[in-house]
């Protein structure tokens, strides 16, 4: 069978911050070749070396006798550096514009928000530092030119929350050195940043380290990065003819030390770009698209992956916390493998693979040793398939939705003929092997008949044909939304949530309008969403679909839903959705606030008589609990705060 086998506060300094580059997955070891791609771990510690932060002079065209070929523009005034340009700025003339190749050196430090457009050839040498006072700043249409002996290790390096980069390009090229590079670094304060339409070029490296296009360097438990968005942005990987140090688009790291129960970086979207290796074979290349570690929420959707990996999960020395959860999907993908799941690199919540491309020998998901993978494939010859990855521990899997227009759904196969699904419940123990380390990793494959007649499939090669045709019944209309269990033997599971509390989403889901899941009874379809921001739901009852599959009658909470207080039915499998509010004491006995607008104490325990605001990171030490649909935690000063997971978690 086929196998399918990081935020340091304010007081960052050049320099003086190798710690966090060496938890940070940038200064990953040589990991081109495809046994060490499967096993190598972060290596070499980087240290970003001290850069020259004196003023700019001018060099080249700017000696007497030379006219200028550049220019840097503020309210009609020109200058003749950056750096210069960025001084004579305020908040009412705050746009520079340039032309021309820049002579500034060593490190432009802009510390007010400025709007820095590119004209006519511009083209910037130096290294750019936004760091505090320079939130909202936007960078345009600039080539950042990073090559020969001068070349900085760090391009662009921000520090601060809502930055914009956008349409520029990144040239990578600095020749037979040392050390690790990057275009974009994020660290610091860097939240709410958006870097879009970019290219990316990265020569091959000249060394063992990596080489990135945007390294996201999350900062611990204190200052987790948060709400980054890497959109629609290209990586060129031309030249080399052996393997070296990676290339990768994005490496982002959390740095949060294990068992915390924490992450160094929260939501982060990874979606619509592309990855362009002309190297290698892609067998042994050393381009890993994405490399990611204990973020909350990870989105890599709808993007084009070339190279050895696509994406890629690790867990530097098993000294950090894995990932939450992850949602792999819709990308097209032409590297040798599609995802690979490192060691005890596993995300923790939920991990969704669906309705990828892949290229013609291309592993979509290699698992490590604690995993199981179960591919469904929905058609012959139609490389869109859903995968459920799930710890070993687990025996049940949920099967996906099966629906093709003008065909009736004859049932999930394998090798050995149909496998037995109960409900939308697939038992693992059906394809357990004599050896319990051995990758549980089967691909099932959908069989469509037309009609209403189920006849021998003879058009899927990896399937046998049932033995006996059979006649499926009608499909009939669902029933209404007051349908009742329809056998007396369904029992709720003592972990369901009870009837008045609320839950909340914990991966992507549908809400239905009846107990029976079909594609035409769907009301509204609810993403993956980091944790401050899933959808919450009333439980209003419990009941089953037809074939016994337990369900959450609820009515929705969410106000810029399309279905806000309406009713309907989610599922009830425990891996989908949470108790929004904590249901017990923290054994540490202490919480930190993570709503983003911090949190209130109160005189009472129903949250009334305010006395004092709470910010965000802020840890509260808590004695008690108080039960309820809506839990309280009554902290050591005797005030009380709200249990619920969206506003404070344990520490």
């Amino acid at each position: 069978m086929t196998s399918y086998n990081s935020k340091i506060k304010r007081g960052i300094m050049v320099g003086l911050f190798s710690t966090v580059v060496l938890l940070s997955g940038a200064g990953l070891t040589n990991l081109s070749s495809k046994a060490n791609a499967e096993t190598a771990a972060p290596g070499s510690t980087v240290t970003v070396p001290k850069e020259d932060t004196s003023a700019a002079a001018p060099i080249g065209d700017g000696q007497i006798g030379v006219k200028n070929t550049h220019s840097a523009t503020v309210g009609g005034t020109t200058y003749d550096t950056l750096q210069e340009a960025v001084a004579a700025t305020d908040e009412a003339n705050n746009e520079i514009t340039i032309n021309g190749t820049m002579p500034d050196t060593g490190t432009i430090h802009i510390g007010k928000k400025v709007q820095l457009v590119g004209g006519e050839k511009a083209t910037i040498k130096a290294a750019v530092f936004l760091n505090d006072g320079a939130q909202g700043s936007t960078i345009s249409n600039i080539h950042f030119d990073n090559t020969g002996s001068t070349a900085k290790q760090i391009q662009l390096w921000i520090a601060c929350p809502d930055i914009s980069v956008s349409n520029n390009t990144f040239e990578l090229n600095p020749g037979n050195v040392s050390g690790q590079y990057n275009s974009v670094w994020l660290t610091g304060d860097a939240d709410n940043i958006k870097i879009t339409n970019n290219k990316f070029t990265i020569a091959s490296p000249t060394n063992t380290n990596s080489w990135t296009g945007i390294n996201v360097v999350g900062g611990g438990i204190n200052n987790k990065l948060d709400n980054i968005e890497i959109i629609n942005n290209k990586l060129m990987c031309p030249g080399g003819t052996g393997p070296s140090g990676n290339r990768n688009l994005v490496v982002a790291i959390g740095n949060v030390p294990k068992d915390s129960g924490n992450y160094g970086i929260g939501a982060l979207k990874i979606e619509k770009n592309t990855v362009n290796d002309y190297s290698l074979k892609s067998t042994i290349s050393n381009v890993h698209a994405i490399i990611v570690g204990n973020i909350e929420s990870l989105q890599v959707t709808e993007n084009v992956l070339g190279g050895y990996v696509g994406l890629r999960t690790l867990n530097y020395k098993g000294e950090q916390n894995t990932s939450g959860s992850l949602t792999f999907a819709r990308n097209t993908v032409n590297a040798a493998n599609g995802l690979i799941l490192g060691e005890k690199a596993n995300p923790r919540e939920a991990l969704e693979v669906s309705e990828n491309t892949v290229a013609p020998g291309t592993d979509l998901v290699k698992p490590n040793a604690d995993t199981a993978s179960i591919i469904f494939k929905f058609d012959d010859g139609v490389n869109k398939d859903i995968v459920r990855v799930v710890p070993k521990t687990d025996n049940y899997v949920e099967v996906p939705d099966a629906q093709r227009k003008g065909y009736q759904f004859g049932g999930w196969y394998n090798k050995k003929g149909k496998v037995v699904v109960n409900g939308n419940q697939l038992s693992l123990n059906q394809f357990a092997t004599s050896k319990i380390a051995d990758t549980i990793d089967e691909v099932l494959t959908a069989s469509w008949v037309p009609g209403m007649t189920v006849p021998p499939i003879d058009h899927a090669p990896e399937v046998s044909a049932p033995t006996s045709p059979t006649t499926p019944t009608v499909p009939t209309n669902p029933t209404p939304e007051t349908e009742k269990p329809t056998t007396p033997q369904n029992k709720v599971p003592g972990n369901a949530t009870k009837v008045g509390a609320t839950i909340y989403l914990t991966k992507g889901a549908y809400m239905y309008k009846s107990a029976d899941f079909t594609n035409s009874n769907r009301l509204n379809k609810f993403t993956k969403q980091s944790r401050t921001k899933r959808p919450v739901f009333k439980v209003v009852g419990h009941t089953f679909s037809k074939t016994g599959s337990f369900r959450y009658k609820v009515t929705d909470q969410n106000k810029r839903s399309k279905t806000y207080k309406k009713t309907g039915y989610i599922t009830g499998v425990r891996s989908y959705s949470s108790n929004l509010y904590y249901t017990s004491m923290p054994k540490s006995k202490q919480v930190r606030v993570i709503s983003s607008k911090g949190i209130s104490q109160y005189k009472n325990a129903n949250l009334t008589g305010r006395q004092s605001h709470v910010d965000k990171n802020k840890t509260l030490r808590v004695k008690k609990m108080i039960t309820g649909n809506a839990t309280r935690y009554q902290l050591t000063n005797g005030n009380y705060i709200s249990a619920n997971k969206q506003l404070v978690i344990w520490k």
